[in-house]
C-alpha cells in the first residue's frame, strides 16, 4: 500500500517506488518521490480600512504581501469580495460592486505558492461614518425685524450644509425675509469634514410673526411729583406693554394676565407734563410697529401762603387766611395743636384769642391742603404771642401779676445798675440772696425767640409796686 507522509511537521520526505511485473515478479530500479511538507501562510499581515461614508466601497490596504501569494477576501455573509494575486508590494483593493451602509467586517484569506491556504483569517473592521442629524430647530421672527443668518451649531468635525428650493447647497446660513408673515422652510445636514459624509436632512421650520396692533391709551391728570398712571382699556392675555420717556427710556412694563383693563404705574414721578410712548409685545417677543402717544399733564405746582404768620396779641383777636391756587373744592387741616383757644378752618382761616394773664405758649404746626385733585401742599408754621411786657407788678401772692414775664429768661438790675436777678422763668421780686426787691423800679433784660425762631431780647423798666 501506498505510504501517507505525515504534514503535521515542516520538512521534506522522501520516498522509493519501483514497479513490479505480476506474472514474472520482476521489479524495476526504484525512483525516489520527495513530499514537501509547506508552512502554512502567515494572517498576521498588517491590512487596514479606512472609514468611509454610507453605501460607498471600502477601500483595503494590505502593507504587507509576498510575491504570488493570492488574497481573498470575504464579507461577514462569507461572500467573495476579492481575489488578487500580489507581486510583494503593498495591495490597494476596492470593489465598486461592495457596497456597505453600516458597519462591517472584511475575512482576508491567503493562499501561497503552493496553494496553501491560511488556516485562519483575518479580520478587517470597516468602519462607516454615519453624520448624526442637526438638531433641528424652529425660528420666530417679527415682521419687518432685521434677520440674521440663520444659526445651527455643528458636531465637533462636522460642518453644516445649508439647502433652499431650487438652489444648489451651500455652507452659508441664509437670511430669511421678512416683509410679510409667512413660513419658510430650509433644509440643513451636517458633512464630515474630512470624508465629506453627509446626514440625512432635517427640515428647519422659519415663522415670520405678524406684528400686534397698536392699542389705545390715556393717562388722567396728575398732581406735581405723583407718578403717572397709563391706563390701557383693551389688551391681549399674555401680551406684554411696555412704556417708554422721551428720551427712550423704558419707564414702566407690565404683563396683562387675563386681558381687559390694564394700569401701568411708572417708575417715577414727575412735576411737569410729559409725553410717553406705549408699545404693544407678544408673547413670542413680536412689538408693535407704531407706538401710542400718551400725554400725561400735570396740575400748576401747588403753593400755601403766607411763608410765616404774623404772632397774635393777647386779648385781641387774630386772623390769618391761609391762601393757595388750590381747585375748589379743597380741605385744609393740621394733625399737630395749636396753642389754645386758636383753630384752623377748612377754607384755611387761622383764628383765635388768648387771655393776657398766664404763660405765653408758643405752637409749631404744619397745615396741609388737599384740592378737588387730589393735589396737596404743605406748610410748617409757628403760631406765638408778639410779646406783652406789662409796666408794673404786684408780687403780693394774690394770684394776679405775681410773677413778672412768667416762662421768659430775664436779667433784673437796680437803680444802681447791680445786677439782683437772673432767670428762665420770669421774676417774682426776690433778689438772687433770696430776700425780697422793695418797691421801685428795676431795669430788665427779656431774651426769646422771634417768630422766625431766633433769639433777640427787649429791655425797660418794670416798677415793682408796694407788697401789702
Amino acid at each position: 500500500a501506498a505510504p501517507v507522509p505525515p504534514t503535521g511537521t515542516v520538512g521534506t520526505t522522501s520516498y522509493w517506488v519501483a514497479q513490479i511485473d505480476t506474472l514474472l515478479g520482476c521489479a524495476s530500479d526504484t525512483a525516489e518521490i520527495q513530499v514537501v511538507i509547506s508552512p502554512l501562510p502567515d494572517t498576521l499581515i498588517s491590512a487596514y480600512a479606512p472609514p468611509i461614508c454610507r453605501s460607498t466601497s471600502p477601500q483595503i490596504i494590505i502593507n504587507n504581501t509576498y510575491n504570488q501569494y493570492r488574497y481573498t477576501g470575504f464579507d461577514t455573509r462569507g461572500d467573495t469580495i476579492f481575489d488578487m494575486h500580489a507581486d510583494g508590494s503593498p495591495l490597494s483593493i476596492n470593489n465598486p460592486a461592495y457596497i456597505i451602509h453600516q458597519d462591517d467586517t472584511i475575512h482576508i484569506e491567503i493562499t501561497d505558492i503552493h496553494n496553501c491556504v491560511s488556516p485562519y483569517r483575518a479580520v478587517v473592521p470597516v468602519e462607516v461614518v454615519i453624520p448624526p442629524l442637526p438638531v433641528p430647530f424652529d425660528t420666530l421672527y417679527c415682521l419687518f425685524a432685521a434677520a440674521q443668518p440663520l444659526k445651527a451649531t455643528p458636531s465637533t468635525g462636522y460642518h453644516i450644509q445649508w439647502y433652499e428650493l431650487d438652489s444648489l447647497p451651500s455652507v452659508n446660513a441664509p437670511i430669511p425675509p421678512t416683509l410679510s408673515p409667512d413660513t419658510l422652510v430650509y433644509m440643513i445636514t451636517q458633512k464630515h469634514d474630512v470624508l465629506g459624509c453627509e446626514s440625512d436632512t432635517v427640515n428647519a421650520q422659519i415663522i415670520i410673526m405678524p406684528a400686534p396692533d397698536t392699542v389705545a391709551a390715556s393717562a388722567p391728570d396728575i398732581c406735581p411729583g405723583q407718578y403717572p398712571v397709563i391706563v390701557i382699556p383693551e389688551t391681549d392675555s399674555s401680551y406684554i406693554y411696555n412704556v417708554y420717556d422721551a428720551s427712550g427710556a423704558l419707564a414702566g412694563s407690565a404683563v396683562s394676565d387675563e386681558g381687559g383693563e390694564l394700569l401701568i404705574t411708572l417708575t417715577q414721578p414727575i412735576d411737569e407734563s410729559a409725553q410717553y410712548f406705549v408699545e404693544t409685545v407678544t408673547p413670542y417677543g413680536c412689538p408693535s410697529r407704531v407706538r401710542t402717544t400718551v400725554s400725561v399733564t400735570v396740575y400748576n405746582y401747588m403753593y400755601l401762603n403766607p411763608e410765616i404768620i404774623p404772632p397774635y396779641q393777647r386779648e385781641r383777636a387774630y386772623a390769618v387766611q391761609l391762601e393757595s391756587n388750590a381747585v375748589p373744592p379743597f380741605l385744609y387741616y393740621t394733625n399737630d395743636m395749636l396753642p389754645v383757644g386758636f383753630t384752623l378752618s377748612p377754607e384755611g382761616l387761622i383764628s383765635g384769642s388768648a387771655p393776657r394773664n398766664g404763660k405765653i405758649d408758643e405752637s409749631i404746626f404744619t397745615v396741609h391742603i388737599t384740592d378737588v385733585n387730589g393735589c396737596f401742599a404743605a406748610r410748617t408754621y409757628m403760631l406765638g404771642s408778639d410779646i406783652f411786657i406789662p409796666q408794673v407788678f404786684t408780687p403780693n401772692g394774690d394770684g394776679k401779676n405775681d410773677v413778672f414775664m412768667l416762662g421768659r429768661r430775664l436779667v433784673i438790675f437796680d437803680r444802681l445798675g447791680l445786677k439782683i436777678f437772673e432767670g428762665d422763668n420770669g421774676w417774682d421780686g426776690s433778689r438772687m440772696d433770696g430776700t425780697l426787691a422793695p418797691p421801685d423800679t428795676y431795669f430788665y433784660l427779656i431774651y426769646y425767640e422771634d417768630e422766625k425762631l431766633k433769639t433777640t431780647s427787649k429791655k425797660g423798666y418794670i416798677t415793682l409796686v408796694k407788697r401789702q
